[in-house]
């Protein structure tokens, strides 16, 4: 396989981590909004729950993201370009 070619694969496979942690950043804001709401309707009553939702949605989020530098850097790595 062609280090252009390789590139190009890493490049997409690049853009598509970055739109799956858009979609996951847009599921934390809409919980992130959930737990505005519950506060500012005096209840409260979900707050902990939805945030500890949030914490582990993040966590998860920097976990994958972690992941795929590693993968996408080591193709980058093995066409001999460098980040």
């Amino acid at each position: 396989m062609s280090i252009k070619k390789t590139a190009i694969q890493t490049a997409d496979e690049a853009i598509s981590v970055l739109r799956e942690a858009r979609a996951q950043l847009a599921r934390l804001t809409a919980l992130m909004n959930a737990i505005h709401t519950d506060a500012l309707n005096g209840q409260a009553i979900n707050i902990e729950p939805l945030s500890n939702i949030g914490a582990e949605l993040g966590q998860e989020l920097s976990r994958s993201l972690d992941h795929q530098i590693e993968i996408l850097q080591a193709q980058l790595d093995a066409t001999g370009g460098e980040a």
